[in-house]
């Protein structure tokens, strides 16, 4: 029921399911720990025998039960100059237990308790019981973008 989906943080909106199927016959599971679409790349060339340097996480251990995904959380960007309040420049970092989203230009923070909250109804940013939260998930998201930003010398 909204339009322009894509600016807005909710999980009904952002939530893709990561589905793969291994080679050999491995017994499919179901996994809960955040993942990223940045995983999978780096997973199928894995499973191809494929070497690469690219900044997602190889899941194959994950898919074949050995162990859980390293790096649980996932970067969420998107950007779109034409919406009803101007240009939408947003970042998002979701975790297991957290997801917080910062919007540009205006700096709005947006912080939701993943586990407690799972409709997304309660905005817990400008609750001083979570600017301990706020703080290290600024920090994991600067540090995400850029872990997964252009390199140096390569084009942006």
């Amino acid at each position: 029921g909204l339009f322009y989906k894509s600016i807005y943080p909710y999980n009904r909106h952002m939530h893709i399911p990561f589905l793969a199927k291994v080679p050999g016959g491995v017994k499919g599971k179901v996994v809960d720990d955040v993942v990223s679409m940045l995983d999978m790349v780096p997973t199928a060339l894995n499973l191809g025998g494929v070497a690469h340097e690219l900044p997602g996480e190889d899941l194959t251990p994950v898919l074949t039960g050995e162990s859980a995904p390293v790096r649980k959380n996932a970067l969420v960007e998107h950007e779109r100059t034409n919406t009803p309040v101007g240009p939408v420049k947003m970042r998002s970092i979701v975790t297991n237990d957290y997801k917080l989203v910062r919007y540009r230009p205006d700096e709005d923070i947006i912080l939701f308790d993943r586990r407690n909250d799972p409709l997304e109804l309660r905005n817990l940013a400008k609750d001083s019981t979570y600017s301990h939260v706020v703080s290290d998930l600024m920090k994991l998201l600067d540090d995400e973008l850029i872990r997964t930003g252009p390199k140096e010398g390569s084009p942006a």
